[in-house]
């Protein structure tokens, strides 16, 4: 991530989750049970534009299926704070190292206004472990 379609994808997602008070909604629900990354991915899909969702589609296809659960329990953590909530694509340091490595590096950040999820990766350089995981439980 990191990349300017990375970046509107993320602001996009934060935007809906700041604004779309159902979608805010149904994302607490989906804390409270085991949460399937591409459940997560499809709901957040709904409430984007056509090709902001196909690209959203794709890169959860890039990411660990743990990105829909990083998500679930990040926003939880905003809310349960009264805090807002930030997705952010994060340029990797040292990307070729990224890629020969299929690294993905998942970041939250937590002030006292705002807890952020952060993700670094290359395009294209998924590892094969990343999949078979299909659920994830979060805890909050």
């Amino acid at each position: 991530m990191g990349a300017p379609e990375c970046r509107k994808i993320t602001a996009e997602v934060t935007r809906v989750l700041s604004t779309e008070s159902d979608l805010r909604l149904r994302m607490l629900q989906l804390a409270t049970r085991p949460v399937d990354g591409a459940e997560v991915c499809e709901l957040l899909a709904s409430y984007l534009d056509e090709g902001t969702a196909a690209d959203l589609r794709d890169e959860f296809r890039e990411l660990p299926s743990i990105m829909g659960a990083q998500i679930v329990m990040a926003f939880s953590l905003a809310e349960a704070g009264g805090k807002t909530f930030a997705f952010e694509s994060v340029a990797p340091e040292g990307p070729l190292t990224f890629a020969r490595r299929r690294q993905v590096r998942f970041m939250l950040d937590v002030t006292a206004e705002c807890v952020t999820l952060g993700v670094a990766h290359v395009a294209g350089r998924k590892a094969q472990w990343y999949q078979p995981h299909r659920q994830t439980e979060v805890l909050v």
